[in-house]
């Protein structure tokens, strides 16, 4: 285990901001599924009250989403989920749309600010007194884990409450240069990958009480990225020494131990058009679920052809259970992946087609074979008691409509 700068455990008030060997397996590919053709949802209500409309979170019969008008202006709103009926809104000056937006307990976090959820109203602020920069990297439902700046501080990782913003500890912020990686929360506290002092990749984890070191474990690897992490597994792909070209590996370690549990080679596959990285992925009942693009003809000058696929991968093994085709856009460099969402029987993919004007389609497939059930022309951002909600495009970029579909 490598040695590491501990962590500090040191309380803040929050109103001034300062401190109070590699093994492949490749599993066998199951046939193809046809993708179906059906719809089988009713739209129940839409809002145009914005330009466009951001990503939502659904808690307790409320819809809470960030709408954007044509001068980039944010506004939070609150909306009654069956009706549409909005219950608050309140007007954003500092939020950027990149920076984490999540629903925790009772609170919001719109970085770099944290709301209450009864009526939008601000908690407490990120960037206050020293703290110039304030950017959570993943939230709980007691606490934000956010990269932190101060003009005396430096560059860190910090835990503050939701409830005061009282800073626990911070640590070092030590995300490995060069590659896309991120903060992943897990049952054992969250991981990470960073760079050694020989420039090698290690894999860690860190408690999330005191954000001190429990494990880590060297890997091999070109350009890593950890997606998220069950009771068991913790999964992750690299993406190859060039994002452009295949093949590509999705594997899995051990939560507690950061063992290899699994390697699955992905033979000519793009997991995503642009910067080649998984932008969703839900987790189902032991597997995980993540979408790919099959790389036929990789001669950019022509536009290349993919053929787009959502595959279900077993969290124990690594074995792939199925694979579902999904219905392509009309230029193969059109199709994205902007969000997977899941209830008790479905998995749903939100797709992006831009080629001079937005469309958008969310599908929904069976958990246990892929087969696609019922689709709209909408962008899922959130699935409830067999509601779907999302955003419906206008001409061009703007122009978008909040909808509510019944499936």
């Amino acid at each position: 285990m490598a040695g590491v700068a501990g962590c500090s455990g040191t309380s803040t008030d929050s109103s001034t901001g300062t401190p109070p060997t590699d093994t492949t397996e490749t599993s066998t590919r199951p046939e193809t599924t046809e993708p179906a053709t059906t719809t089988g949802v009713e739209s129940k209500w839409t809002k145009t009250t914005r330009s466009a409309w951001s990503v939502t979170e659904l808690r307790d019969g409320t819809l809470y989403v960030i709408g954007y008008g044509s001068d980039s202006s944010a506004t939070l709103f609150a909306f009654t989920a069956e009706t549409g009926a909005q219950t608050w809104a309140v007007e954003l000056s500092a939020y950027n749309y990149q920076n984490l937006f999540r629903v925790a307990g009772d609170s919001i976090v719109t970085a770099p600010t944290v709301r209450k959820r009864a009526d939008g109203s601000v908690r407490w602020r990120g960037t206050t007194g020293a703290t110039t920069t304030f950017e959570p990297q993943f939230v709980t439902e007691e606490a934000v884990y956010a990269k932190q700046i101060g003009n005396d501080t430096g560059t860190r990782l910090v835990k503050r409450t939701l409830d005061s913003g009282n800073q626990a500890w911070h640590c070092p912020f030590n995300l490995a240069g060069g590659i896309h990686t991120r903060y992943v929360p897990s049952t054992v506290g969250f991981h990470t990958i960073r760079r050694t002092s020989d420039d090698a990749l290690e894999l860690v984890a860190r408690s999330a009480e005191t954000g001190n070191l429990t494990w880590s474990q060297r890997i091999t690897a070109d350009q890593p990225t950890l997606l998220g992490a069950t009771d068991e597994t913790l999964v992750g792909y690299d993406a190859g020494a060039n994002r452009r070209q295949p093949p590509y590996r999705l594997f899995g370690f051990d939560v507690q131990t950061g063992e290899k549990k699994w390697t699955e080679t992905l033979q000519v596959l793009q997991l995503y058009p642009y910067d080649d990285s998984i932008k969703s992925y839900v987790f189902v009942d032991g597997s995980v679920v993540i979408p790919v693009f099959d790389v036929v003809d990789t001669n950019e000058s022509e536009g290349g052809t993919r053929r787009f696929f959502v595959r279900r991968y077993r969290l124990s093994d690594g074995t792939l259970e199925w694979e579902q085709r999904i219905p392509k856009a009309s230029h193969p460099y059109d199709d994205s992946v902007l969000s997977m969402r899941k209830d008790d029987t479905s998995v749903y993919l939100g797709r992006s087609v831009a080629n001079g004007s937005v469309a958008m389609r969310t599908f929904e497939l069976a958990r246990d074979t892929g087969k696609i059930g019922a689709s709209a022309p909408v962008h899922a951002f959130s699935v409830a008691e067999n509601r779907l909600f999302g955003w419906v495009p206008g001409a061009g970029q703007y122009g978008r409509s909040l909808a509510m579909y019944a499936i």
